[in-house]
């Protein structure tokens, strides 16, 4: 089997150069991809931390099946559904290499992807990042992403990354990065301003403020895009329940105000923040008039 590898050649005893760190919640759709993707990495001095969220499908067995043949493999079950802050947190924090990934169960990554992310970290740099490609469920390509590299400036970085990241959606494509995992572990990963909507973006956005991020285009991270499943929650969502949402994305872009260091940038950003709740409100009213993903929409999204 191509996940196979016996301890004399995976340096059992050794602490390894990278940690990667697995929540995951039911994910037995695509799990057995996304570990055969990480097991494939040309860059092999990693351990691979798997924490289940008390999964009630196949996961379980998946899991141990692979970490039977693959000793970086180390799976832990959690005795109840801790939530996902604290399932991120709890690879985190059993991470030994120096450096740190977290990696998502349905997502497949290029083979040297590991290893040339690494090479981009020296310095000041603690954060580096790929290319993103949106796939759906069957492996289809639905959009690869425009390359907009991030500004070694740091006002400037973080203004492109609030524009950027702080859609409706709050899926921060960073968070998949490799980070020097003392870095990291500074960061207390919360619940930033009681802001519940996409806490994961302030996250990464209380990062960037202190670390450089260096992206390479020329690898690729193949974010899963379920599409049909999100069709039908927006088809049942009533119109009052999304009024409220709209509160909720003022109360996660205002959050980015709290985060921000510098009164300059946040004056910055105290502009730029109405056109991007406009963006969100937008969005919302022809999502609650149409009941689905229309072009108009997708143009916005992107």
């Amino acid at each position: 089997m191509p996940f196979e590898c016996q301890p004399s050649s995976c340096h059992e005893t050794q602490v390894p150069k990278v940690s990667v760190g697995m929540p995951v919640y039911n994910g037995e759709n695509f799990i057995r991809e996304a570990l055969d993707s990480l097991l494939a990495q040309t860059f092999t001095d990693f351990e691979l931390i798997i924490s289940d969220n008390a999964s009630t499908d196949r996961t379980e067995a998946i899991c141990r099946e692979y970490a039977a043949k693959d000793v970086r493999i180390r799976y832990e079950r959690q005795g109840e559904n801790r939530g996902a802050i604290a399932n991120f947190k709890f690879v985190l924090d059993e991470a030994q290499g120096e450096y740190f990934m977290w990696a998502a169960a349905d997502d497949k990554w290029d083979k040297e992807w590991i290893e040339k992310l690494l090479k981009n970290i020296r310095g000041n740099t603690a954060i580096s990042f790929g290319h993103v490609v949106s796939i759906s469920e069957n492996d289809e390509i639905i959009k690869t992403y425009k390359y907009r590299p991030y500004s070694r400036i740091r006002i400037i970085r973080l203004i492109q990354f609030f524009i950027r990241e702080s859609s409706i959606y709050g899926k921060p494509n960073l968070i998949y990065s490799i980070f020097k995992t003392n870095f990291l572990k500074r960061y207390k990963m919360r619940i930033y301003n009681n802001a519940t909507f996409a806490p994961d973006v302030h996250f990464i956005f209380d990062l960037i403020q202190s670390s450089i991020v260096v992206t390479d285009i020329s690898t690729k991270l193949y974010k899963r895009t379920v599409i049909d499943s999100y069709k039908v929650i927006q088809s049942r969502t009533p119109f009052k329940a999304r009024l409220v949402l709209l509160h909720d994305i003022l109360i996660h872009q205002i959050t980015f105000l709290i985060i921000v260091h510098g009164f300059f940038t946040k004056v910055l950003l105290s502009i730029i923040l109405p056109i991007n709740f406009f963006k969100s409100l937008v969005i919302r009213i022809i999502q609650s008039l149409c009941f689905k993903r229309t072009k108009l929409v997708e143009f916005l999204l992107k």
